[in-house]
């Protein structure tokens, strides 16, 4: 959601162009072909990934503004954190996060993901996968008052989305009027995300049922999943990683 609204308060809200070219085109995932092996990517399978697509090459070939998007840490895009472009970072609460990491790796055909979702939280907390996330968060978060960066919260986003989109606007210099941001409102709700062909699949090359990768959209998923044991092993880890930080995720 956040790539798309970027894209189109970046760019004029011209959701004519955005109906004609898939997101990832738009706003290709830069590291997508460190992730996936060559056998992975490669293989004929249904839900493959033409990374070579997506490479960095791909991205410096596109016109300007330019845009991509990726999970890496700060500290491994130095050229990028202090360069004068503009910087969006969505930080999730760690609960939702694993959850819905667990569903993704859970369904998506290149992972398939077979243990439970207490192992799964198991291996998120001692990063032992995509990880350290707090260090990646923090990180982040101290760097957030720079001129080129803006922290957002998903739940943030979730909870005034029309307020978020007048401050991403600001962020880059543009001014909308409320029908055009009621109309971009209008276009990210999930039911309308899920049946938007350019933005409903990680890939034109894929086939991935939208409801896998556009799932629900909400928060507090977590409560649903969680059992009170997990719950007290995640507040403690939390607030173990928060302790010395003014960080603190929106209730």
């Amino acid at each position: 959601m956040t790539q798309e609204l970027i894209w189109l308060v970046a760019n004029d809200m011209n959701f004519d162009k955005a109906q004609r070219r898939y997101l990832v085109e738009r706003f290709p995932f830069l590291e997508i072909g460190a992730i996936l092996d060559d056998h992975i990517a490669t293989e004929n399978i249904p839900g493959r990934i033409n990374t070579e697509k997506y490479s960095i090459e791909f991205v410096q070939n596109q016109s300007s503004p330019r845009f991509i998007k990726s999970h890496m840490s700060f500290e491994l895009l130095p050229t990028v954190v202090n360069s004068t472009c503009k910087i969006i970072y969505v930080a999730r609460n760690p609960r939702d996060v694993v959850v819905s990491w667990y569903n993704f790796m859970k369904m998506i055909t290149h992972f398939q993901y077979q243990g439970t979702f207490e192992q799964f939280c198991n291996n998120f907390m001692n990063d032992h996968i995509w990880s350290p996330y707090w260090e990646h968060v923090k990180q982040a978060w101290t760097m957030r008052h720079r001129a080129n960066m803006m922290f957002l919260f998903y739940e943030n986003l979730i909870k005034d989305l029309p307020g978020n989109i007048k401050k991403i606007a600001t962020f880059f210099d543009k001014t909308y009027s409320d029908e055009q941001i009621a109309k971009l409102e209008e276009h990210l709700k999930i039911e309308n995300f899920r049946k938007n062909s350019m933005v409903n699949q990680p890939s034109p090359d894929t086939v991935i049922p939208s409801e896998v990768f556009i799932r629900q959209g909400t928060t507090d998923g977590w409560k649903k999943m969680f059992t009170s044991e997990i719950e007290e092993r995640f507040s403690k880890w939390i607030a173990d990683n928060l302790k010395d930080t003014d960080l603190s995720f929106p209730s």
